[in-house]
């Protein structure tokens, strides 16, 4: 059902668009840029976990209608106890690598509406170390897709904000998952070019904040 709707909104952007294909793209919302932001993502079942880490992306406009996107982050935590007077270490990371074409549309100068998809991979490792017996990592990867939607606004010229809902569904050895997310994030200009910049992701389970440096190119 979450794709399926995904889909008739995906739809609409791009037929909303190709009526109004002949008209000049007046947006004054910036779409090429790069960024790299520090992320802590937290979860309700995390058993006290707090990963945190590097995310770095971009988008590039391919033409007035069309953009690229790519994205990676690596983030981790550590935890340690003692049992029976024997001390156990633990490290647990997770990196993810996403990339896709999205469809975007000019509403207003200031408003564009966006729809995309696009391939996302991830691993999940854990390393757990006693004391005096050694280490052990075991791994999980994970591949599947991502459909967003969304808007982009320039509220100002220094300021840029990015709303969007999006579905990811992930498979990996011995099952799948599926999760739906809102994400919202803003970019404050200093000039034509630099900016910094923050947002907020949640699924209601996990919430992940970052903070950050854009450049707009």
């Amino acid at each position: 059902m979450k794709i399926k709707c995904l889909a008739t909104l995906l739809a609409s952007v791009m037929a909303t668009g190709f009526v109004n294909a002949e008209e000049a793209d007046t947006s004054l919302v910036k779409w090429n840029k790069v960024s790299a932001t520090y992320v802590t993502e937290g979860s309700d079942d995390s058993d006290g976990l707090s990963l945190s880490g590097l995310s770095v992306g971009g988008s590039y406009l391919l033409n007035d209608s069309f953009f690229t996107y790519a994205g990676y982050s690596s983030v981790s935590d550590e935890y340690s106890y003692s049992f029976f007077s024997v001390n156990i270490k633990g490290e647990v990371s997770l990196s993810s690598l996403g990339l896709g074409l999205g469809f975007k549309h000019t509403l207003t100068p200031n408003w564009d509406v966006f729809a995309s998809a696009g391939f996302i991979s991830q691993t999940a490792e854990v390393t757990v170390s006693v004391e005096g017996y050694g280490s052990e990592t075991e791994s999980t990867d994970a591949n599947g897709t991502n459909i967003e939607v969304g808007f982009v606004t320039a509220i100002t010229n220094a300021l840029q904000v990015k709303g969007a809902y999006s579905v990811t569904n992930l498979e990996y050895d011995g099952g799948s998952d599926s999760e739906d997310s809102f994400n919202l994030s803003a970019d404050y200009l200093f000039n034509e070019n630099f900016a910094i910049n923050a947002g907020i992701s949640t699924d209601g389970d996990t919430s992940i904040v970052g903070i950050g440096a854009s450049y707009f190119f």
